[in-house]
């Protein structure tokens, strides 16, 4: 029985590429090979395989034509496989028949036409498929990749330069009816804001746990570019501040006392009450007052309202004794010579 052959194409007759050795660039038929798979049993060697991204954004070059790509530094091998990713050829793959320099590839098939320069393309290399003992494939992850202005971008990390490239997560919260929200932070527009909602609660997550001022490290400065602004009040009520910068309040206690000190003065054993002992006019108009007049004279001295003695001060003496002045009275102090004296006090209380 003969051993069965074939082609990496279904156009086996392709001719040379020219400026190339024959051997390198015509497509020949290939035996299949085959494995020994128990006593006296072989069986066609047929293999699992993928392709996997060997470098990205290739160009294409002039010079090209439908068996050969110009690139420079491809450093494609015998074996690899090319993907067109643009132009009218996007998604077309060929196989690669040989790669006799670091700036060109054969193709073990021929294009439909020739690739445009400018055209770009993977270049992608085979590898077999892994298993452990048990048959579970083995692979290792790539890296991630996501659309970054509409280009394919590598997740990256760099420590140094830190010229990273996060994965793009946008976190999403429910909001009261049920809809799904983007959390935002808007530092501009704090209105706009909508954040994440933390509740904290005990370790058995049946009790909320309150936080105070003191537990978050707040604290109130009173200078500086940016002092804090409070208010104080009872929960109700808030007290003020005048535009002399002074607290407005009010004590109720010290209120009452002053107001019982004040009825004093007015009605008690002071009063500012003046006469004038010249002309004997008097500020005071009104009911009978006790009057107290005190001398610190030597002579004996007599006291007139309206001209009439009223009363007699001994010298070096005090008089206390009731009278009632109004606005038309005169109250003059004599000597008793008759001349006006000055050297006396004088005291009007209830």
């Amino acid at each position: 029985m003969a051993a069965s052959s074939g082609y990496p194409t279904t156009k086996k007759s392709l001719g040379r590429v020219q400026g190339y050795p024959e051997d390198s660039t015509q497509v020949q038929s290939q035996f299949n090979t085959h494995q020994d798979t128990g006593s006296d049993r072989v069986a066609l060697d047929v293999t699992q395989r993928a392709a996997f991204t060997v470098s990205i954004g290739n160009v294409v070059e002039a010079g090209s034509t439908k068996r050969l790509i110009k690139c420079t530094g491809i450093n494609a091998r015998k074996g690899d496989l090319i993907k067109f990713t643009s132009g009218a050829m996007a998604i077309v793959d060929a196989p690669v028949l040989n790669a006799p320099d670091a700036n060109t590839i054969i193709l073990a098939t021929e294009l439909d036409s020739a690739p445009v320069v400018g055209v770009t393309f993977e270049l992608c290399r085979y590898t077999f498929f892994k298993v452990d003992s048990n048959g579970q494939i083995v692979a290792t992850s790539g890296p991630n990749q996501f659309k970054r202005d509409g280009i394919d971008t590598f997740v990256a990390e760099d420590t140094t330069d830190l010229a990273n490239r996060p994965m793009p997560m946008g976190l999403m919260i429910k909001d009261e009816s049920g809809n799904w929200m983007p959390v935002v932070l808007d530092q501009t527009a704090p209105y706009a804001n909508s954040p994440i909602p933390v509740a904290l609660t005990d370790i058995t997550g049946s009790a909320v746990v309150n936080v105070t001022a003191s537990g978050l490290n707040v604290k109130i400065v009173h200078d500086g570019a940016d002092p804090s602004s409070i208010r104080i009040g009872d929960g109700t009520n808030l007290a003020g501040v005048n535009v002399n910068n002074e607290l407005k309040v009010i004590d109720a206690s010290t209120l009452a006392e002053l107001q019982k000190l004040t009825a004093s003065l007015i009605d008690g054993d002071v009063s500012d009450y003046t006469f004038d002992n010249v002309t004997g006019q008097t500020l005071y108009t009104g009911v009978a007052k006790k009057v107290r007049i005190a001398q610190n004279g030597g002579e004996m001295l007599y006291i007139y309202k309206n001209a009439v003695k009223v009363g007699a001060l001994e010298a070096g003496g005090k008089i206390e004794f009731n009278l009632s002045l109004v606005v038309t009275d005169s109250l003059i102090i004599k000597s008793k010579a008759g001349t006006v004296t000055t050297n006396i006090s004088w005291n009007i209380f209830n």
